[in-house]
């Protein structure tokens, strides 16, 4: 995928298709980034398609895409999916939302936990965030954000092959996060709240064929813990 070309989203590429793009996204491309009619530009549906297409404008706020053809460049599927229990503070938990897009992660659960300070999130805005953070930076997939559930709703709903608990108990057994880096197939991670997960919840999490995981020596906020999982996959294969 040629990174020269300034890149869009829309649920509706498709070759042939004309998608008439978002006011803001409309008024950036031709104000911002100074594109004129029939400038080549790529666009993405979000599930990993690129494709080539002209920016054609409508009227001073208003611009479509002519789509063509995909790209040459198809980006794999990172296989991590993370639940993350909401922070105290929002701030921390919208950086946490835009840096995890960045880095690949395809599938975004929020945790209600015993130990959650927080149990409610934004997830417009969630997703808001998500989206301004595929467009920058040149991502292929938007992860859906779902939640917040109990730790037992999402290791019943969720479809990955693997799943790890990431908590602080050192008396338990747990794997090193380099474990992570050898299995095959879909992943998830849980990381739990400020006061990590609860021995009950620890213990629910394996009966439901959760292995514990160790981040490390170092006690780590939700939100490090969380970038220190994606980095692991992200690093190889952003898009």
């Amino acid at each position: 995928m040629p990174t020269d070309l300034h890149h869009f989203y829309h649920a509706d590429a498709a070759p042939g298709a004309r998608c008439t793009l978002a006011q803001d996204d409309a008024r950036h491309a031709g104000k911002a980034l100074r594109l004129k009619n029939g400038a080549p530009v790529n666009v993405t549906d979000g599930h990993g398609h690129v494709f080539r297409a002209e920016i054609h404008f409508t009227d001073r706020h208003e611009a479509e895409l002519i789509v063509g053809m995909p790209a040459d460049h198809v980006s794999p599927v990172s296989p991590l999916s993370l639940a993350i229990a909401p922070t105290k503070n929002a701030d921390r938990l919208e950086w946490c939302i835009e840096k995890a897009v960045e880095l690949g992660v395809n599938e975004i659960w929020l945790l209600h936990c015993d130990h959650s300070e927080k149990t409610t999130a934004r997830i417009e805005r969630l997703d808001r965030l998500a989206l301004a953070a595929l467009k920058q930076s040149r991502g292929t997939h938007l992860p859906v954000i779902r939640g917040p559930f109990s730790l037992e709703a999402v290791l019943r709903e969720s479809d990955a092959v693997h799943r790890f608990i990431a908590h602080c108990s050192s008396h338990r057994e747990r794997k090193e996060l380099e474990a992570l880096t050898s299995v095959t197939g879909k992943v998830l991670v849980l990381i739990g709240p400020e006061g990590d997960f609860s021995m009950r919840e620890i213990d629910r999490a394996e009966e439901l064929g959760a292995a514990g995981i160790s981040l490390g020596p170092r006690r780590l906020r939700t939100e490090t813990a969380a970038m220190a999982v994606a980095a692991i996959f992200g690093l190889s294969s952003i898009s």
